[in-house]
């Protein structure tokens, strides 16, 4: 049973592959030889795309959302982001796209932001361009996975997703709010490196120049900073503070300039509840004049 099962499962697989290798075909014989860039971008496009997902669509409506795709794609300078949302009735669906700088956390991001405002998504794509551009931003070529030797290329991700329909009001508070997130991927990724390099500085610190402390809780320190170092832990912001004043005036004051990632905002704050400050009790003043690091 388990081998007929196996077998089925095969046989639905290489059914699914060529059923979207000629929806793909049909798709790509609706555009004439003077678009030529248009095929490849076809083909990365639905590359990994998963036929069930797919096959609600006729290849005229495949056709058209990606012309409208590729146009979108035509024009955009190195770390700008494009973004399009709109509604197209006829498939009663709302298309967003979405041109960036590859980087890490762009689709678990925008998915999360979608499943935050309860949208039911239809359709996901997601392939990594290589492409060059001219200086004013303008597409010039589009690769395939491996660009020619020499080429000026550049890495792009363009995310690609249908939702159910939702009105124009929708659809701008949508556009604020995956420009909010995605605006916050960028500030999060740019100072990755530089929130790391802090984290280093800290254990060398104890490493070199411990505090009076006992030296087990001192290694546990150590320890706990090594295992966070060690991608287990993913730094959205890092900002230091210094403690003022004793006693009931015992306050936590942030350190102008040192905000990194999304606590580079100094709007942001860290000690809040929602979009109030934490009151300082007398157990979060006790907390904080301990010397355990």
């Amino acid at each position: 049973m388990q081998k007929t099962a196996a077998k089925k499962i095969q046989s639905n697989d290489t059914n699914h592959h060529a059923l979207k290798a000629g929806l793909i075909e049909a798709v790509q014989k609706r555009f004439t030889k003077s678009q030529p860039q248009i095929k490849p971008f076809i083909t990365q496009l639905f590359n990994r795309a998963v036929y069930e997902d797919l096959e609600a669509y006729r290849a005229e409506d495949l056709a058209r959302f990606i012309e409208d795709a590729f146009a979108t794609l035509q024009k955009r300078k190195s770390g700008e982001m494009l973004l399009r949302v709109e509604t197209e009735l006829e498939n009663r669906v709302t298309v967003i796209e979405v041109v960036n700088d590859n980087m890490p956390f762009l689709v678990d991001s925008t998915m999360a932001a979608l499943a935050e405002k309860g949208h039911d998504v239809r359709l996901v794509l997601h392939p990594i361009l290589t492409v060059s551009r001219h200086k004013n931003g303008a597409l010039t070529q589009l690769y395939g996975e491996q660009p020619p030797s020499g080429a000026q290329a550049q890495r792009e991700s363009f995310i690609y997703i249908h939702i159910d329909a939702i009105d124009p009001a929708a659809i701008e508070e949508l556009k604020a709010e995956l420009t909010k997130t995605l605006n916050d991927v960028r500030l999060i990724v740019k100072d990755w490196k530089p929130m790391l390099h802090k984290l280093d500085a800290a254990i060398e610190k104890f490493k070199l120049s411990p505090p009076p402390i006992p030296v087990a809780e001192l290694a546990e320190a150590i320890q706990f900073l090594e295992w966070l170092r060690s991608n287990n832990f993913t730094f959205l912001g890092l900002r230091e503070y210094k403690i003022t004043g004793a006693g009931a005036k015992l306050s936590v004051e942030p350190v102008n300039k040192t905000g990194l990632g999304l606590l580079s905002d100094d709007s942001v704050g860290l000690l809040r509840r929602g979009s109030k400050p934490v009151t300082m009790t007398e157990e979060l003043r006790h907390f904080l004049r301990q010397t355990n690091p």
